[in-house]
């Protein structure tokens, strides 16, 4: 399914449970995956910090937001302005005066986002690629500083990965 309301309406209409695996708007199966991943790996991901660096528009950080609005995990979105997340879903997600859930940090500052993250593999391959020029337009100097800290890492290409010594969980 490509169309978030093809699902929201087939849901509606069909009389039948409904399992969104995958539209333009979510991709909810994805994060249980990371999820159970977490705690897997981790014990748990309460309390943990989960840190989403590239698109922070897209249906895997905006999966991401709903599940860190009702569960207790520090979510934190890097992502140039132009690439972040939609502030009425973020409303809709975090809206003033909730109690519960976790926290959301949106971020166009890339160290910022790391802040404390000590992973064994930072996911930023949509970030070298796709989106270096628009964090780059937002502050180069600071992007190459902080580029050049990611590349002292480890780095894994292709899905969200726990980190083994730490709390944290760095995806893109």
């Amino acid at each position: 399914t490509f169309a978030q309301s093809d699902v929201v309406d087939f849901a509606k209409f069909s009389g039948i449970p409904t399992i969104n695996a995958l539209t333009d708007g979510e991709h909810p199966c994805q994060i249980l995956a990371d999820l159970e991943t977490v705690a897997e790996k981790l014990g748990t991901f309460s309390g943990k910090v989960i840190t989403y660096v590239g698109d922070g528009a897209c249906n895997v950080p905006l999966s991401w937001l709903w599940a860190a609005s009702k569960l207790d995990f520090e979510l934190r979105i890097a992502a140039p302005a132009a690439y972040q997340p939609d502030p009425a879903i973020v409303a809709r997600a975090f809206p003033p005066g909730k109690s519960g859930g976790g926290r959301l940090v949106v971020t166009d500052d890339l160290a910022a986002a790391a802040h404390r993250t000590r992973t064994q593999r930072l996911l930023v391959d949509l970030v070298l690629g796709v989106l270096a020029d628009s964090f780059a337009r937002a502050s180069r100097d600071r992007v190459e500083h902080d580029l050049a800290v990611f590349e002292r890492e480890p780095r894994a290409v292709g899905a969200s990965v726990a980190s083994r010594d730490d709390h944290h969980l760095v995806g893109v």
